[in-house]
């Protein structure tokens, strides 16, 4: 096959709908997060309730390619943000972050209808972002459970779930230039001392520390674009690569090396300059079917309502697939750690999707 015969069928390729709705089901409540419950079938969808209160709701997806809410779990504040990633695999504890600056760690298991640890006034107006590591495997990481917040008053602040009183490192610009936190990420939790917070700000800012020593940020870089989301390349291993997503349709990679050495590796515009890149995710495998031939392919969702694949190649993105998934935009996804062809997410139009990506097959 001549090179003009492979571009062809590497156009093909492209054209397939390799993402197919697997189910779908409106849900009571307006959806801002969405994650998997660790090796299960079951996910979670944060929000806020008809009536404005924090609601979340537990998921199935169940024969029948259908989606059962199992139970649904209330609070007096609206809820931002969500993540899953502070305990072993197969353990259901959930941290939320709500609009009133509060959040909490829920135990899924014991089936309580209040939170197992409460920080009222974590933040002193909404948290836009949460981050959990730590518990002992693959999937959340190495050494003490923490949780990170960033929050719509421009602190970023971490907390040892074993002494809630105060958090045990905190980030906030001077007054004089307040800087919304959107977003948080932990990663590289590859042994019990070993971890890295990143934050990202609505001025473009992004700031790495070496939680080992947090006197000076590894780095302060910029996009020049509103940070949406973040997401480390590994979590339990040493991390490479922190990928950013943007407003103006901007996202960005950088490169991490001996937890010392970070620089910005490749930045590029998806699309018209007007989309949001809502959220960004690396196809992370806690098997091993995939994992060499994928290493550096994460996910994008756009304020257009599609999910685009791209690959990183050295110093250049490679765009394997783009589809449109919803009408309205999707502002957060979630791949299951163990089966990466399943996603879940949410989108405006107030219904929750199972998408399977053929490939990953």
């Amino acid at each position: 096959m001549n090179q003009k015969q492979k571009q062809q069928e590497k156009e093909k390729e492209k054209e397939k709908e390799i993402f197919q709705i697997y189910a779908e089901k409106s849900m009571p409540i307006t959806a801002y997060d969405i994650k998997w419950l660790g090796d299960s079938g079951k996910f979670v969808l944060l929000g806020m309730g008809i009536s404005g209160q924090g609601s979340f709701t537990v998921n199935e997806v169940v024969k029948g390619k259908k989606i059962r809410i199992i139970k649904t779990y209330q609070q007096s504040a609206s809820i931002k943000c969500g993540s899953i990633g502070m305990s072993e695999i197969s353990s259901r504890k959930l941290a939320v972050g709500d609009f009133s600056g509060n959040f909490g760690i829920w135990d899924l298991d014991e089936g309580r209808r209040t939170p197992i640890m409460r920080v009222q006034g974590a933040h002193t107006t909404m948290i836009n972002s949460i981050s959990c590591a730590g518990g002992g495997d693959e999937y959340s990481g190495y050494g003490s459970p923490e949780v990170c917040t960033g929050g719509h008053d421009g602190a970023v602040k971490l907390w040892d779930v074993r002494q809630k009183q105060k958090p045990i490192f905190q980030y906030a610009a001077s007054s004089q230039t307040s800087d919304d936190c959107w977003s948080v990420a932990l990663g590289s939790a590859h042994d019990n001392t070993n971890r890295l917070l990143a934050s990202g700000h609505e001025s473009g800012a992004i700031h790495l520390w070496d939680l080992r020593n947090t006197s000076v940020p590894l780095i302060d870089e910029t996009t020049n674009q509103g940070v949406c989301s973040l997401s480390f390349d590994e979590v339990s291993k040493p991390a490479k690569s922190l990928l950013a997503t943007c407003v103006n349709s901007t996202i960005a990679v950088l490169q991490i090396k001996d937890h010392e050495m970070v620089k910005k590796d490749v930045s590029q515009s998806v699309g018209e300059s007007w989309l949001t890149i809502w959220h960004g995710e690396w196809t992370q495998y806690t098997n091993t079917k995939n994992q060499n031939n994928n290493k550096s392919t994460f996910a994008l969702s756009d304020s257009d309502g599609v999910v685009h694949l791209v690959k990183k190649e050295g110093k250049s993105f490679e765009f394997l697939h783009s589809q449109a998934l919803s009408s309205q935009a999707i502002p957060s996804f979630s791949i299951h750690p163990q089966n990466p062809s399943a996603f879940a997410f949410t989108s405006f139009d107030t219904k929750a999707r199972i998408s399977y990506c053929s490939l990953f097959d």
